[in-house]
């Protein structure tokens, strides 16, 4: 019984949080005049900001509080926009590039997270935080939509 409720309230909380960061991804696209590019760019320099921030803090700051909380918004709101793109690439079957979507982003935190526990553990923390800080900036210049 126990065990159906949790599913349930896992599902429900995924599901508004999708919804939150296609609201917000929809927002800062009108925002910004309607260009979903920007806040794709946008979302993606927001990543990087936590993870330079821990990579170079040797201590307690007050900072890395904001700093984190930017990177989970820049998050969602960077999964709403992929999401409506997904939708929009497969404009028969809006489900399908949803669907794909989600199983990429599944995907690459599986093989990121595995990357950077194997990185961490030969490199140190400070190095593998400014590579993986790298990533978006270098994915920004490469993929254009």
């Amino acid at each position: 019984m126990f065990e159906g409720v949790l599913t349930s309230a896992l599902i429900i909380g995924a599901s508004q949080a999708c919804e939150a960061g296609k609201n917000a991804a929809l927002q800062l696209c009108r925002l910004l005049r309607g260009s979903a590019e920007w806040v794709y760019w946008l979302s993606q320099c927001c990543l990087v900001v936590p993870l330079l921030l821990l990579a170079f803090s040797h201590h307690y700051s007050v900072w890395l509080f904001p700093a984190v909380a930017l990177g989970g918004a820049a998050y969602v709101t960077l999964s709403g926009v992929l999401l409506v793109w997904g939708a929009a690439a497969t404009e028969n079957v809006p489900a399908i590039g949803v669907g794909m979507l989600f199983f990429m982003l599944a995907t690459g935190q599986v093989i990121g997270s595995l990357l950077f526990g194997q990185l961490y553990a030969q490199a140190g923390a400070s190095t593998v935080l400014t590579l993986f800080a790298a990533l978006p900036l270098l994915v920004m210049l490469i993929i254009r939509r």
